[in-house]
């Protein structure tokens, strides 16, 4: 909702035999927290035999709003920013559908399932522009949050899904279900005035942007040919 990140302070708990990754996790925080401007300010690291399983990191954020997102309307563009793959939804089912070190898609799951979460920050900038009225992370949720974002509203969405999700589908993930859990290939969904789009477009060109659909004045949430309830 249009908030830049400027501090973070961690926590990290660890079984004891896992101690010394400690440090590559703090760095690894340290490294995420400066690509978009923001220091690690801080934090604790804790040793906690029978009370975690391997590490359990905790990140605290403070941020400061420099933009204000506006409420979609009809007739606006939703353009899709591609994921890097499931992001952080729906990893118990994952590890049940897939191993580690097997061949899918052309590359071992565990590189495809682990892949770095996409970098959303030229949106904050977009926002801040007024090149995008708003954006929707699809996340926790998946396209439900696009849902709840649209209200009374409608939309029809299509695009491709990357290979991993397709493949999770044939493993026998119902497809409504999967786009309740998944992203599908689309991370965020940002949403701009039809006559503003060129201007949005080179403000997301980093992320690959992709026109997938528009928003209605009524109806269902449509996407790929799934109705989002």
């Amino acid at each position: 909702d249009g908030f830049k990140p400027v501090a973070v302070v961690d926590y990290v708990a660890v079984e004891p035999q896992h101690l010394d990754k400690a440090p590559r996790v703090v760095a690894g925080v340290a490294s995420k927290a400066g690509e978009v401007g923001a220091a690690l300010l801080g934090g604790e690291t804790a040793v906690l035999p029978g009370v975690v399983t391997g590490i359990d990191v905790v990140c605290t954020v403070l941020a400061v709003r420099t933009a204000r997102t506006r409420p979609p309307r009809s007739g606006d563009v939703l353009i899709g920013l591609p994921s890097t793959g499931p992001h952080a939804n729906g990893y118990s089912l994952l590890r049940r559908l897939f191993k580690p070190e097997e061949e899918i898609c052309g590359a071992r799951a565990a590189d495809l399932l682990l892949a770095e979460v996409a970098d959303y920050t030229p949106v904050l900038r977009a926002l801040e522009a007024g090149a995008v009225r708003g954006a929707v992370h699809i996340t926790g949720g998946a396209y439900r949050k696009l849902k709840k974002a649209l209200g009374e509203l409608g939309a029809e969405i299509a695009f491709e899904p990357p290979c991993i999700f397709k493949e999770i589908i044939e493993r026998g993930v119902d497809p409504a279900e999967a786009y309740r859990v998944f992203n599908m290939g689309m991370g965020m969904v940002v949403y701009t005035d039809r006559d503003n789009l060129e201007h949005a477009l080179a403000h997301l060109e980093p992320l690959n942007p992709k026109p997938i659909g528009e928003v209605r004045e009524r109806g269902p949430v449509i996407v790929n040919g799934i109705q989002i309830t």
